[in-house]
């Protein structure tokens, strides 16, 4: 033994510490473990620290190893809020004791860290100090009977109270006359609450069975007077009654004996009876009205329950009826989208007619103007071969309505059809059967020019010349840009204009509008005498303009 103290006493402090470190976590793990035996018993709640008591469901965690935990019966302990010392009055045997004990626990297993034996919530202050004064005070050796064992007890437990201290007494004073010790408890209860100090105290005094606003609460253990049994409940707000008589014939006491007890009890105390028992009258139909209103709520839960459950088949029914909707969706939008792709297919073939049109429209453009330029160099070589006129001279000269004049840019001859006065406008003169709008310094009068000879087209409108039938009576521009649409016009009005049409149709659609911008532009600074107008009813529409010679 000596050889093996000397081996390990150099690792003693280490020893030590693993012992320690041992017992931490064999701790740890027995807290655990009551906590899962506690749960299994429906009863374990983790404590939090608040300024008043509210342990829902308390019970003394011993009674799970005694009785059937079903059995247990748990009670809600509530008070700080209206008075920091709580009076627990009622019958022996009625559950008192381990009540206070139960209270006593929880503070300690909170503290401690412990689950509490609770089966609701459990708030608590953080008691620094829990002080106990349970069973008789008695002491021989000292020569303290039972009341000055008790007196000396409280003392010690004035001297040692505050704020954070929990004080638990069992049946304070009651070794001594009551209406003295009602007097004296009364007190001592005053000073603990003024101090701040938690406090249950039980009691068979009954002047201690009067709640004050602020500083007492009153609470009872029920009593099951028919079955002359305890119920183990708790009731707040209702001080009890002893039941001392019903409990000693239950006991077995002799009914004369408690029959001649009670003809010694006051008429006083028969009064303080009867109001107690209205009281108790009162809380039972209280009971009855909870009770029902609990199984109303019970019902209204129930019936919660199922119309939670309808609305999570209601919600099933519309997830499956909105999926097979959205499948619908689905095939009617491919459905749309091949019909879009076939229409697009069917507008690029189009725009392929009209890439080719347009080819076309350059081609014929280029032809157009090729012609033009012959037809040009050919006037040019007609002209050089015919020498010009020679204009008269002096009054004789001068322009004439319906004279003959030399046109110089066309180097041609035509009528005069305005009044040579009214210079502010162009004037209108009719070459063959076309009539042109040209500027006065343009005009040169002719020789043989006589007012007769303006006959023919004196009268403001164009000579009748057969309609040329090869001539189309409407020209389509749809598709066209405005350029090639302004050469095809161009070529259609020369055309026109020879043919001895009265009039003609240009369509050139709604589109953007600058197509039918275009047509109309151009027609208003054309070298022909024409008017022009959207179609009317039975014409296009706008989608047209109707152009007419004049």
């Amino acid at each position: 033994l000596r050889s093996l103290s000397e081996t390990l006493h150099p690792h003693h402090e280490a020893l030590l510490a693993t012992y320690e470190g041992l017992v931490s976590v064999d701790l740890i793990l027995a807290r655990g473990r009551l906590s899962q035996e506690l749960a299994s018993m429906r009863g374990a709640s983790r404590p939090v620290f608040h300024h008043e008591v509210r342990l829902e469901g308390l019970w003394h965690p011993l009674l799970g190893w005694v009785i059937d935990p079903e059995k247990i019966v748990r009670n809600p302990l509530v008070f700080g809020n209206q008075g920091r010392v709580l009076i627990v009055s009622g019958p022996n045997t009625g559950g008192k004791t381990v009540l206070l004990k139960s209270l006593g626990l929880a503070a300690l297993m909170a503290r401690a860290g412990f689950h509490l034996a609770c089966a609701g919530e459990a708030r608590l202050p953080f008691f620094s100090r829990v002080l106990s004064l349970i069973g008789d005070a008695q002491n021989l050796e000292l020569s303290l009977s039972s009341f000055s064992g008790s007196v000396a007890s409280l003392n010690e437990t004035l001297r040692a109270s505050g704020e954070s201290t929990l004080v638990v007494i069992d049946e304070i004073l009651h070794a001594t006359d009551p209406d003295e010790a009602s007097a004296l408890s009364r007190s001592i209860l005053l000073e603990l609450a003024e101090r701040g100090t938690f406090a249950m105290v039980t009691t068979h005094l009954n002047g201690l069975k009067v709640a004050e606003a602020g500083r007492f609460q009153n609470a009872s253990m029920e009593f099951d007077a028919e079955n002359l049994c305890p119920t183990y409940r708790l009731r707040l707000g209702i001080p009890g009654r002893s039941h001392a008589m019903e409990i000693a014939k239950r006991l077995g006491m002799p009914e004369g004996v408690v029959a001649r007890a009670r003809s010694f009890v006051s008429e006083s105390h028969f009064r303080y009876e009867d109001a107690l028992k209205a009281v108790e009258a009162k809380e039972r139909e209280l009971e009855s009205a909870r009770s029902a209103l609990a199984s109303e709520e019970a019902a209204l839960q129930l019936r919660s329950t199922e119309l939670r459950r309808r609305e999570t088949e209601l919600d099933s029914t519309k997830r499956i009826w909105k999926k097979k909707y959205e499948d619908d969706f689905s095939q009617r939008e491919r459905a749309a989208l091949q019909k879009i792709d076939s229409l697009a297919d069917e507008m690029r073939r189009e725009l392929s007619d009209v890439a080719a049109r347009h080819a076309f429209s350059q081609t014929s453009r280029r032809i157009v103007q090729a012609a033009k330029d012959e037809l040009h160099s050919v006037r040019t070589a007609a002209d050089a071969a015919i020498p010009s006129p020679a204009p008269e001279s002096g009054a004789a000269s001068a322009l004439r309505l319906g004279g003959k004049v030399w046109i110089k840019p066309m180097k041609s001859v035509g009528v005069l059809e305005s009044d040579p006065s009214a210079r502010d406008r162009p004037a209108s003169v009719l070459v063959g059967s076309m009539k042109m709008r040209l500027e006065w310094h343009q005009l040169r009068p002719m020789e043989d020019a006589t007012p007769a000879a303006a006959a023919p087209g004196s009268s403001g409108r164009r000579a009748a010349v057969p309609v040329e039938a090869s001539v189309p009576e409407e020209l389509n521009l749809i598709g066209r840009t405005t350029g090639d649409a302004e050469s095809e016009l161009s070529v259609f009005l020369d055309r026109a204009s020879r043919s001895g049409r009265a009039s003609v149709r240009i369509v050139h659609g709604h589109g953007t509008g600058a197509l039918k911008r275009a047509v109309r532009e151009y027609l208003k600074r054309c070298g022909y005498d024409v008017s022009f107008r959207a179609g009317g009813a039975g014409e296009g529409g706008d989608g047209c303009t109707v152009v007419e010679f004049l």
